[in-house]
This record gives structure tokens, sequence and C-alpha cells, in this order.
């Protein structure tokens, strides 16, 4: 008796889902979190979210080190969001420069989200591989066939997408790593100098990226892609993927409209 509740535990671990499953949910987990707006409501969903994280057996450095990219784009948000130069600033500083409350409260709810989904997109893409994800996205859009749609090429290209985040962030630190044994130190300078520093990866990792491209489409040449129809090995939603994916869409529709 005492194994059932873990083989049951087992069964709707998130790795054991259909990637159909996966990929709805984390798009009704997306678009349901950008209408939370009570704070209770928020935190819930935060709590869930990194219980995903948990369950998808994602450290916090690996989630760190794929937020990581997106930071500056945050911080700059937040700064154009929180700092007043021209009005009536909540807590002044200087003159007309200060901190707006509200703009402060608006953009951490808003880097709060962006984290939140990145951490929904991270948890799947932890527990699917990306042939999953192809035939998980051709089933998806097999109604587009109707217009003639090339869904097959349509389900490999968004799976590659995915796929190539990861990669990117581990070509990245290769090219890091590989600078700072040339004893280039990122960390030195000002501001100015550390983002002028940064700008020197991007040339080799650019080259390292269409390197990488050439070879897949080679392969993917090599391999007749396009030629016959594509042999798909996705799994049949069950009904326990049917009954998580009820609950979820509850549990997401609540959590908005609280």
């Amino acid at each position: 008796m005492s194994k059932c509740p873990c083989a049951l535990l087992k069964r709707i671990s998130i790795a054991s889902l259909t990637a159909q499953t996966k990929i709805v949910a984390t798009l009704v987990g997306i678009i349901a979190l950008f209408y939370v707006q009570q704070s209770l409501a928020f935190a819930a969903f935060a709590l869930i979210c990194v219980s995903l994280l948990w369950g998808a057996r994602v450290s916090l450095s690996e989630f760190m080190r794929v937020a990581k990219p997106a930071a500056f784009i945050l911080l700059v948000s937040f700064v154009a969001n929180t700092l007043v130069f021209i009005g009536h600033p909540d807590i002044i500083f200087s003159g007309s420069v200060g901190l707006s409350v509200a703009g402060f409260y608006r953009s951490t709810v808003a880097i709060a989200r962006v984290l939140l989904a990145l951490a929904l997109v991270l948890s799947v893409a932890s527990t699917t591989t990306p042939t999953q994800l192809a035939d998980g996205f051709s089933v998806l859009l097999i109604p587009l066939r109707l217009i003639r749609v090339d869904v097959d090429g349509l389900s490999i290209v968004l799976s590659i997408a995915l796929r190539a985040i990861p990669l990117t962030l581990e070509e990245l630190d290769k090219i890091r790593a590989a600078q700072r044994a040339r004893g280039f130190n990122f960390e030195s300078g000002s501001i100015i100098e550390r983002i002028k520093k940064w700008f020197t990866l991007l040339v080799p990792l650019t080259v390292l990226l269409f390197q990488r491209a050439d070879q897949m489409a080679q392969a993917m040449t090599d391999r007749c892609l396009g030629a016959a129809k594509r042999t798909r090995i996705s799994a049949k939603m069950q009904l326990v993927d049917w009954v998580v994916l009820l609950l979820w869409t509850t549990l997401c529709i609540g959590l908005a409209i609280l």
C-alpha cells in the first residue's frame, strides 16, 4: 500500500507528461501570469513556478545562468521606470531627481513576471528533449495543414529555437573561459569599459553560432529532411495528461480572476 502514492506521484511528474501537455500548459501559465493582479495570487503563482523548477531538477545557479543575458535589459527597464528626472518624485534625491514608488512597484512586478515566465519555459525545456518538442508542436499545429502550412518544418524550427538558448549560453561560457585564460578580466574597469569588454565576445560567438547552423543544416540535408513525411513518435495524451491540463488551466484561471 505504501508504494501506491509514490507510484502515482511518479506518474504525474513533469517528465512523464507528454510534450503537447507541457507546451499547452506553459502557454496557459504565461498568459495567466500576466493577468494575475492580486498580491496573494501572484505569490501563490510564484511558489508554483519555483516548485515546478524544483520538480524539473533545475538548480538556482542554472536558472541564474539562463537569466543572465536578460539581466541588463531588465536592469535598464527597472532604472527607467523607477528613477524620475523631470517631475515630482516621491523620494527626492536632488532637485527634481528622485525615486517613484509607483514606478518601483511596477518595474519590480514586471521583472518578476518575466523571470517566472522563464521559469515555466525552463522547467519544460529541462524535462523534454528537442525531438519530443518538435513532435509535440507538430501535433498541436496539425490544423494549420488545412491552409497548407508546413507543420513538420515549423515544429522543427520551433524546437531548434528553444534548444538554441542553452547552446548559446554554453558557447558563451566557453568563449569567456578562453578569454579569461588569456588574462582578459571582465570585472575590472568602469561600467562602460565592462560593457565594451563584453562586446568582444559577440564576434566569436556569432561565428560559432553560424558554424553550428551550417553543421545542422548539412546534417538535415544529409538526412533528406522534407523529402518524405516525418514519422511522428510523440506519445498520445493519456487520461492523466487531460486531468493535469484541466486542473492547471482551472488553477491559472482562478488565480487570474482573483
